[in-house]
């Protein structure tokens, strides 16, 4: 097999796992009663706490107004919080509350049984190859995105 059908190969298997993932954050969704777009946003608040909507939509991929409106509803449920900035007022920094940290503990922990269970149905070779084929991918795109940006 050449390098151009591995690639096609790979992007076949990447979509596969990609509708796969989906699936399963659906499933795992519909208990939680969040639309996936407010689990991001927990997720993402709980990794980098006091984002700006801006900030959030632009790490999210999303507008503005998509993210204002998925916030509006997460305070309103009282899963987040908005803090005037304590260097500039205008400035609106967001924050899971005590809710909000619960929902994102119990979805870490959700994601860590699913990936658990995962890779208990492989062999140690296979979930090691899988590890070290993932880290390898990561670097190597990463490094594809230093190399653009300091071509620019």
């Amino acid at each position: 097999m050449n390098n151009n059908q591995r690639a096609e190969k790979f992007e076949a298997a990447l979509a596969s796992l990609r509708r796969a993932i989906a699936a399963a954050r659906e499933k795992s969704i519909l208990g939680l009663h969040y639309s996936r777009t407010q689990l991001e946003i927990i997720f993402l608040l709980n990794k980098l706490p006091g984002q700006t909507t801006g900030e959030l939509a632009k790490r999210l991929f999303l507008t503005s107004g998509a993210v204002t409106q998925t916030v509006e509803t997460l305070v309103q449920r009282g899963v987040m919080s908005r803090t005037a900035d304590s260097k500039d007022r205008r400035i609106i920094r967001l924050n899971l509350t005590p809710t909000g940290l619960e929902v994102a503990t119990d979805m870490h922990a959700a994601r860590h049984k699913r990936i658990a269970s995962l890779i208990s149905k492989m062999s140690p070779a296979e979930a090691e190859a899988l590890i070290s084929s993932t880290e390898r991918l990561a670097q190597l795109i990463q490094e594809g995105i230093n190399n653009t940006t300091n071509e620019r």
